[in-house]
């Protein structure tokens, strides 16, 4: 699906591997036995017998591609060069539209190539580059890579991991509040209520403030509004088991129960709600987002509990003494006249007792607390460092932060390969003495030594003489003069 002018840049890519391993294409004189000098070197990896590293360099800067395969610090003009990192690039090109095209076209089109392009990396490029390499290979090479919207992906599954770990807590509570309860309906609307305050307070933020993008920090709402909707749900249901202790009628249980519930639940939900907003003061803007959008969660879970988990209450009873679950509950209202003498539970007992413990051992208790907390302080000071970068989105070891460390010794990929780079040139012309001129324009002249005196096929006794043409050296023409030149078997 790529055009002519970059499918090499699709099949083949670029990578420092092409240049060691080229394809060799013979002449006749290979044919003829005459001759083991190629004719031509085509770069794309597939060859048999790699090259020196110095002519692999010599290809690279002769085609400009070493800002791009090498990193910024390398020079090839010191002996023994070295290097520990090499990059490899490439480009999965597609015809999507032109101006041409209506305006709906192109972004029906860009979304579709988008989700192509997502789909093709996550099923093929990924699985190749994380499990296509040997163990053994993996063992002396690290395997990082980067690319068009792979943050943007690798954040997507890392959040849809995170809502499967919500999911989980949420289950957690559902059958926590179905034991404290004895309800499932109230177990299933109660997170529920809480959770609509998420959908809410964006699009207050968005009426508001314009704020039309969530970062990854406030899907954390998901989890604190859950555990903090809990708590006040746990408030509103147990002032309503206790209201029938004290009120007759349903409208008075439900008046006492908003009467105290209310007021203990506001105390806590307006310091967690403050501690959140509190945040709208620091300079960070990530951090103000959160806190603003987190302290607007708080206050919109505890007034939706309020306006809607309890009147729920109220039709859970209903259900309760009139419903079908009557039979299976076995639950029945009775006046305060008609209660039978309260007998203590054994967690009522088992908690007087743990009480009565903490009271004799109060103050060794305190002694205690106070020795843990003050060593725990002592250990954490002195080993104490803080970070003056940003919180990462990804652990250190992550292959996208380790890439993004990695890059940094490489030039900027939008400089060295940009919409303008072309695939360079795969093939390139070889001279060999005998078949060439001097001065000839060529990517390397290949030598071959033959021998001084006798048949050309016989064995070489050690001694013979280069026929190919070589670069002038600087200074007086002399046999004397030495040039340093590297030598290649071949047989």
């Amino acid at each position: 699906r790529s055009s002519n002018a970059s499918r090499g840049l699709c099949e083949l890519g670029m990578s420092f591997t092409q240049y060691m391993v080229p394809t060799l294409e013979y002449g006749d004189g290979v044919a003829k036995g005459l001759s083991v000098v190629p004719s031509a070197v085509v770069v794309d990896g597939r060859g048999f017998d790699p090259v020196s590293v110095n002519t692999a360099l010599m290809f690279v800067e002769r085609q400009g591609t070493s800002g791009l395969l090498l990193p910024n610090s390398f020079n090839a003009s010191v002996p023994s060069p070295r290097v520990e990192y090499l990059r490899s690039a490439f480009r999965f090109e597609a015809y999507c539209c032109s101006v041409e095209d209506s305006l709906w076209t192109r972004r029906i089109n860009s979304l579709w190539y988008a989700l192509e392009w997502e789909t093709f990396f996550r099923e093929v490029v990924r699985p190749h580059l994380e499990e296509g390499a040997s163990e053994e290979l993996l063992e002396i090479m690290e395997v990082l890579y980067d690319g068009t919207d792979v943050k943007a992906m690798e954040v997507k599954e890392s959040v849809t991991a995170d809502l499967i770990l919500a999911g989980a807590s949420l289950a957690y509570v559902f059958f926590y509040i179905v034991l404290h309860t004895r309800s499932v309906m109230l177990a299933f609307f109660g997170p529920a209520i809480a959770l609509a305050a998420v959908p809410l307070t964006f699009v207050i933020c968005g009426i508001c403030f314009g704020m039309t993008t969530l970062s990854f920090a406030n899907f954390l709402s998901l989890f604190l509004i859950v555990g903090f909707g809990a708590d006040v749900i746990f408030v509103y249901t147990d002032f309503w088991h206790e209201s029938k202790e004290v009120q007759i009628g349903l409208p008075e249980r439900l008046r006492w129960t908003y009467s105290r519930a209310i007021k203990s639940s506001c105390t806590t939900t307006g310091t967690t709600a403050l501690a959140f907003l509190a945040n709208m003061a620091s300079s960070i803007r990530a951090l103000r987002q959160f806190g603003f959008f987190m302290g607007m969660c708080v206050a919109l879970a505890w007034c939706l509990i309020g306006v809607i988990y309890a009147p729920l209450l109220v039709v859970d009873h209903n259900l309760r003494h009139f419903g079908c679950c009557h039979t299976c509950r076995g639950l029945r209202s009775t006046r305060p006249e008609e209660k039978a003498e309260i007998v203590p539970s054994c967690k009522t007992r088992v908690l007087s007792a743990w009480a009565k413990v903490l009271f004799n051992c109060r103050w060794c208790v305190l002694l205690l607390t106070l020795t843990v907390v003050g060593a725990a302080i002592g250990v954490s000071i002195p080993n104490l460092k803080i970070a003056t970068g940003a919180p990462g989105l990804f652990a250190d070891s992550h292959v996208l932060v380790r890439s993004a460390t990695v890059a940094a010794y490489f030039d900027e990929t939008w400089k060295v390969f940009g919409p303008s780079f072309q695939d360079p040139s795969r093939r390139e012309t070889v001279c060999n003495g005998p078949t060439s001129t001097a001065g000839a324009t060529c990517a390397i002249n290949w030598c071959q030594a033959e021998p001084l005196m006798g048949d050309p096929t016989s064995l070489w006794p050690g001694f013979g003489q280069c026929t190919c043409f070589r670069v002038e050296k600087e200074g007086p023409c002399s046999f004397l003069n030495n040039v340093p030149a590297s030598v290649t078997l071949v047989g």
